[in-house]
């Protein structure tokens, strides 16, 4: 492990890495945008490639389950670790220490680089790969984690989490990538991502900084059967459609505070692959936005509760996971961040406008239409085009 590349893994330098810890807007802060804790009180109180079977009641492993969990530190996304959701974890006298990350790539960095000792991580699946491959995280053993036995058939211990023989997240939150727009500044809703390049969106589109979710959405609307593992020729398709796409954009946006800001403000009208919360964020500076789907579907994102390998407090980590994951919990969460809730019984207490984001009455076909995508190859596996190849052509697109 000793020569594995960190910088292949990440596709940045350390000093890139450095920048964003200073600049890139985390949802953190998108949190605090909308008002915070006090946002996540008053939701609450409103009451937001699929795997295989369903867990059944957990079995003990020998884990506590009452008892002071001690102090458990978590490395991941503000939101994650609401006082709200985690009052069983808090009343059985835990503490949690949190440390926010403003995207994915902090974890990896983080963990390989000895930046701190940690019980928790919050990654996305698309990095659960990479992580695991790094050897930075441990199995979580769900017997331990009672409410796990609660998740929707298709996020108990899907493929994307279960692999090399161990399952490596218990999930949180799940959700797409929207196109977000102004109903009052366009004439028109577009029904295929590519009519973003049409004329009559000339100087009205704004897209967030996000290569990953672009490139992945723009393979699929070009019917790549692998969106995440392109031959050169299919990158230089998407280059191509993208760079269309930019072309009418206004800006690329840093980070989804500012692209809710700029579509505000009224200097863009509609934007790429961004969130729902977006549109909400629009609406309560007093404007109207909507979302939609294009007929081409989007990408799924699916954030996990995971354990960094040597964690100090295992146990009270999973009396966290267990709390966030109730269907109370759960419900807090998933209705801060308009997304999808992974537990069934949290379903009935989210807030009608979280609740009509996703259909919860066919989870798996919502699931299918999104598709989980990992990481691209981290090297060149013959004509398939690796990570840095992608980041190199990201950073073409937007000039």
């Amino acid at each position: 492990m000793d020569s594995f590349d960190l910088s292949k893994m990440l596709g940045m330098t350390s000093e890139q890495i450095r920048f964003v810890d200073r600049q890139r807007m985390s949802r953190r802060q998108m949190l605090g945008y909308a008002g915070g804790a006090a946002m996540v009180a008053a939701l609450a109180a409103c009451g937001s490639d699929s795997g295989s079977s369903s867990s059944g009641p957990a079995q003990s492993s020998g884990v506590p389950t009452s008892g002071n969990p001690g102090t458990v530190s978590m490395l991941g996304w503000q939101g994650y670790d609401d006082v709200t959701a985690r009052v069983a974890f808090d009343a059985a006298g835990g503490v949690l220490n949190p440390t926010y990350i403003g995207n994915n790539d902090e974890i990896l960095a983080r963990l390989r680089g000895g930046q701190g000792s940690f019980d928790i991580v919050t990654p996305n699946a698309a990095f659960l790969p990479a992580l695991v491959k790094a050897g930075v995280l441990e199995p979580i053993d769900y017997s331990a984690i009672p409410n796990t036995s609660g998740y929707f058939a298709e996020f108990n211990k899907p493929e994307w989490n279960t692999f090399d023989g161990s399952t490596w997240g218990a999930p949180v939150e799940w959700g797409n990538g929207p196109m977000v727009y102004r109903p009052d500044l366009i004439d028109n809703v577009p029904t295929s991502w590519m009519q973003l390049a049409d004329p009559e969106y000339k100087g009205k589109v704004a897209m967030w900084d996000d290569g990953f979710g672009h490139i992945i959405v723009m393979a699929k609307t070009l019917g790549f059967a692998e969106p995440n593992r392109l031959t050169s020729g299919q990158l230089d398709q998407v280059v191509e459609g993208l760079t269309k796409i930019r072309e009418n954009a206004r800006v690329v946006a840093p980070s989804l505070g500012d692209l809710s800001d700029i579509l505000a403000r009224g200097e863009a009208a509609i934007t790429t692959q961004s969130w729902q919360g977006v549109a909400t964020f629009v609406r309560d500076k007093g404007e109207k936005a909507e979302w939609t789907v294009p007929e081409e579907g989007t990408w799924g994102w699916n954030d996990h509760y995971c354990v960094p390998k040597g964690a100090g407090n295992v146990e009270g980590a999973y009396r966290f996971i267990d709390a966030m994951i109730s269907p109370e919990g759960n419900a807090v969460i998933t209705n801060a961040f308009y997304s999808g809730t992974p537990v069934e019984a949290s379903v009935p207490l989210l807030t009608d406008t979280v609740k009509g984001i996703f259909d919860y009455t066919n989870v798996g076909n919502e699931l299918t239409s999104l598709g989980f995508y990992s990481l691209p190859p981290l090297e060149r596996e013959g004509d398939i085009v690796s990570l840095d190849d992608w980041n190199s052509a990201w950073s073409k697109i937007k000039g």
